[in-house]
C-alpha cells in the first residue's frame, strides 16, 4: 500500500533522478550502471529519512551530497587510482583520427577537460554551473565555506578555459 510519504518520495525521485545521474556521470566519470546504483541506494536512504529531509529548503541538495559521498566511498573501496587522465577520452572526441581538426565533439572534449580538474574544483564547477545551485547552497552541500566555493569556481573556470589542469586528486 502506498502511503502519502511513498508518493512524495516517488515524485521527488522522478523529478531529480536524471540530474543526479548526470551529476555523477559528468563530475566523477562514473559509469551509467554505477551512477544508477548510487541513485538507487541513496533514494532508499532518502525514503527512510523523508520526514526530516522533506523539511529542508532544498531537499535535492541533500541528495547531491549523499550521492557524492557514497560514490567517493565506492571509489576508495575499489582503490581505483589514476595518476593521469586517460588520453582515450580525447581520441574519442575526434570522429576521424586522420583529420584531427575535423568533426570534434566539443561536449566530449569539455567533459575530458572537466574530469582533469581536481575533485573539489569539479564538484564546485558542476554544482554551480550545471546544477545551478547558489554559492551558499554549494557550500552547504560540500560542507565548505562560501569563500572556498568562490575560489574553487574561479580556479576551475581558469583551468577549464585554458584546458590545462592538474591530474585529478
Amino acid at each position: 500500500m502506498n502511503t502519502a510519504q511513498d508518493v512524495e518520495v516517488a515524485e521527488f525521485f522522478a523529478t531529480h533522478r536524471l540530474r543526479i545521474l548526470r551529476y555523477l556521470i559528468g563530475l566523477y566519470g562514473c559509469s551509467e550502471p554505477d551512477a544508477d546504483d548510487v541513485v538507487q541506494e541513496t533514494i532508499v536512504l532518502i525514503r527512510q529519512h523523508w520526514k526530516k529531509i522533506r523539511t529542508y529548503q532544498k531537499p535535492e541538495a541533500y541528495w547531491y551530497k549523499i550521492a557524492s559521498r557514497l560514490y567517493q566511498r565506492w571509489q576508495g573501496e575499489r582503490a581505483r587510482e589514476r595518476a593521469y587522465p586517460d588520453p582515450e577520452e580525447y581520441l574519442r572526441a575526434v570522429a576521424d583520427l586522420t583529420d584531427g581538426a575535423g568533426n570534434v565533439n566539443l561536449g566530449m572534449v569539455a567533459m575530458a577537460i572537466l574530469r582533469e580538474l581536481p575533485l573539489k574544483q569539479r564538484q564546485v564547477f558542476w554544482l554551480r554551473e550545471a546544477a545551478g545551485f547558489s554559492t551558499e547552497e554549494t557550500a552547504k552541500i560540500m560542507s565548505i565555506s562560501d569563500g572556498t566555493v568562490k575560489s574553487q569556481l574561479h580556479d576551475a573556470n581558469a583551468d577549464f578555459r585554458s584546458g590545462n589542469s592538474a591530474p585529478p586528486c
